[in-house]
């Protein structure tokens, strides 16, 4: 009686552990941790590229008053906001000869990798931003067509806009917990 006693008390303090080491590797894994982004893609040599991790954000939209697309950061527990840019080396003798674009999305705090495809991107806020002197084709823009993976470590991002030309069609990066 005392073995079975013994035996049963100690399987229950080896499952209670188990338990509480399974839930604390989850937490200390997902996204609600990543310390670092390492850009990883090739930039063209006549531009400067970054990538920004901005912890506890979400995009918000809002329309200027010609209909244009405006996102902007609210404080949010359950999303960072990754934001990557492209800014092309001006020449400093053109006036409005300044050109930039921008990646701006979501990822949810509590899980540990995204896979997203196509109109899937809606549901991050996958953005897409082209700035420069060219009327009409220049803005922010809801992107619907890609890929986006956040697995292992490695941030991979493939799209097309539609709707604007664009120079920056892929992304890559490391992240680190």
């Amino acid at each position: 009686m005392k073995k079975s006693f013994l035996v049963a008390v100690l399987l229950g303090t080896f499952a209670c552990n188990t338990t509480h080491n399974a839930t604390s590797e989850t937490q200390t894994d997902s996204f609600k941790n990543i310390k670092s982004l390492t850009l990883k893609s090739d930039c063209p040599r006549e531009a400067n590229c970054t990538i920004e991790l901005m912890k506890n954000k979400k995009i918000a939209y809002s329309k200027d008053g010609i209909g244009m697309l405006s996102p902007n950061l609210k404080d949010s527990d359950s999303t960072h906001v990754i934001k990557y840019e492209f800014n092309k080396n001006q020449d400093e003798k053109m006036m409005d000869g300044q050109y930039r674009e921008e990646v701006l999305f979501e990822i949810p705090v509590n899980k540990k990798e995204l896979q997203l495809n196509n109109k899937a991107l809606s549901t991050v806020n996958f953005t897409y931003g082209r700035f420069c002197f060219c009327k009409g084709s220049a803005g922010y823009f809801k992107v619907h067509e890609g890929s986006l993976n956040l697995k292992n470590g490695k941030l991979t991002i493939n799209f097309e806009n539609n709707q604007v030309p664009q120079i920056i069609k892929s992304i890559v990066a490391d992240y680190e917990f």
